[in-house]
């Protein structure tokens, strides 16, 4: 991703969209029903051409009208049939505008859904998505050779298939703390080796600091914070949050309210030690997106929860001798598995407003069909854009004006793993997560499962209003856990969390009954 990216976007939705897409859509389009049946192949003439608007976050690359062209040119001649059309929206507009979109009937074909941000099962339970299984079967045999089972199963709502899985490995890991070698070096220190010598380690780094921004750990309160690095010393290891809320147990398969859990409170009081001690930003629940960005690209930062995914062209400014083996993860419990917590976080799905849904599947199938339409998509025109490195590594041409490469699509959101190529000076352990799957790590009970939420709409909006108000605050360590938990917790039992979990228990048992899990 930049996965700093995933980091800063507000994961609740906003009011006035999910009211948007209820008003629109409640009358149950996009089920099985809504797919239409397209006859031939994927080898269609000039004159049957259909366009795929691909609706996308983020900024436009610099390059991309010129890119694109070549992309059509390319996707004409292969017979494909399709015409690629990209729309940008902005991080911060991101929610609102797709909504709006969704709910005012805007047509077009493609849509970038980040399973942990916004599930799938939100689009799906207003009926905002198409069935899109049939034209998998039909125009697909690329994506489905490529991708998991049990990402294609965490593609699905009631068995069918509602979006197309990208196939990159940020799904296989447990989070990770990145932490800065030069630092370390400079200040003569060993690395740390379990959570309380980074503590002491941290500590030491912030008061020998000589810059004029302190570097606290990098992060905004928009979201329920969890340190995820100590979750490996905990005895219930290994389990997992999902949307914040929903505590699995990998163990045991026991479902929870991650708020009504010993982790939970453990989570919030090593999140207020830190806060303490002066480790944590006194204004984390205001920080803004933009102030993330300017801290992590400045290189003003020790360790960062999750990874630097960056190039350390923009650090290189501030800190000229940096390399891209200065930078390193953490793992304190090496011999215990990673879990890999969802079966796809990233996913590209159809609208219901789509004139031409086998559009997307096309598109997409013909990226995943060979390296060089990958390479096209993702990093431009060869020797104008970027430059191959060996097998697997590229060097982007950057516009000096703007300071950033003159094209470059994110392989997270549409990627193929076994396509990607591997910016060369990006940190060398971000390289190694981001770009081999971890084959030792287990895949969690709920790796495939995806929660309809259909039902209880209105009490899951109004505890996700209750969280940001009341548990936010202590999951940041801004205030004791003892002293606040209580009313925080009332507050969200009222807001309905009793009826919401136990829908979510319901659905889970029915799922691993079918799967036998």
């Amino acid at each position: 991703m930049s996965l700093k990216k995933r980091i800063i976007l507000l994961i609740l939705i906003t009011a006035l969209g999910a009211a948007l897409l209820t008003a629109c859509f409640d009358t149950g389009v996009g089920s099985q029903g809504t797919t239409k049946s397209t006859a031939g192949n994927t080898i269609e003439s000039a004159s049957e051409v259909i366009t795929c608007k691909y609706v996308l976050p983020g900024d436009k690359p610099v390059e991309y009208e010129a890119v694109e062209e070549m992309i059509n040119e390319k996707m004409l001649a292969d017979g494909v049939g399709v015409k690629l059309q990209r729309q940008y929206i902005a991080w911060d507009a991101w929610d609102q505008k797709v909504n709006i979109m969704l709910s005012t009937g805007e047509e077009f074909d493609l849509l970038n859904v980040m399973n942990d941000v916004t599930p799938i099962s939100f689009y799906v339970s207003k009926g905002a998505l198409t069935d899109i299984t049939e034209y998998m079967n039909q125009y697909g045999s690329a994506i489905k050779k490529v991708n998991p089972d049990i990402m294609i199963e965490a593609a699905k709502v009631k068995d069918r298939i509602y979006a197309i899985p990208a196939f990159w490995v940020e799904f296989s890991h447990s989070p990770e703390m990145t932490i800065r070698l030069d630092i370390l070096k400079k200040y003569n220190l060993p690395v740390p080796k379990s959570f309380e010598e980074l503590t002491e380690t941290f500590q030491i780094v912030m008061e020998k600091w000589e810059g004029d921004r302190k570097p606290y750990i990098p992060l905004i309160g928009s979201k329920v914070y969890k340190f995820g690095l100590d979750h490996k010393s905990y005895d219930t290891w290994p389990f997992w949050v999902y949307d914040d809320i929903f505590y699995v147990n990998q163990n045991t398969s026991e479902v929870k309210c991650y708020f009504e859990t010993e982790e939970f409170k453990q989570d919030c009081q090593n999140a207020n030690d830190w806060y303490k001690k002066g480790l944590i930003n006194p204004d984390v629940l205001v920080f803004k997106s933009e102030h993330l960005n300017s801290q992590l690209d400045s290189g003003d930062w020790f360790v960062h929860a999750g990874t630097y995914g960056n190039s350390i062209d923009n650090i290189k400014k501030n800190y000229p001798n940096i390399t891209v083996d200065d930078f390193e993860f953490l793992n304190f419990f090496p011999n215990k598995p990673n879990l890999r917590p969802y079966g796809t976080r990233n996913m590209n799905a159809v609208p219901v407003t789509s004139k031409n849904p086998e559009a997307g599947v096309k598109f997409i199938n013909w990226l995943y069909s060979n390296q060089d339409n990958y390479d096209l998509y993702l990093y431009g025109r060869e020797g104008i854009d970027y430059i191959k490195k060996g097998d697997r590594k590229r060097e982007d041409i950057i516009d000096l004006a703007k300071g950033r490469p003159l094209y470059f699509a994110d392989d997270w959101m549409i990627g193929n793993l076994n396509f990607s190529r591997q910016a060369g000076n990006s940190p060398a352990a971000t390289s190694k997560i981001l770009f081999n799957v971890d084959e030792t790590a287990v895949d969690s009970i709920a790796g495939g499962f995806v929660f309809d939420a259909t039902s209880i709409q209105a009490e899951l909006a109004n505890v996700r209003t209750e969280i940001a108000a009341y548990m936010t605050p202590i999951a940041c360590g801004v205030v004791e856990y003892d002293k606040a938990y209580p009313e925080a917790i009332e507050k969200l039992r009222a807001a309905g969390l009793e009826k919401v979990m136990n829908t979510y228990r319901t659905q889970f048992e029915a799922y691993k009954a079918a799967n036998k899990k």
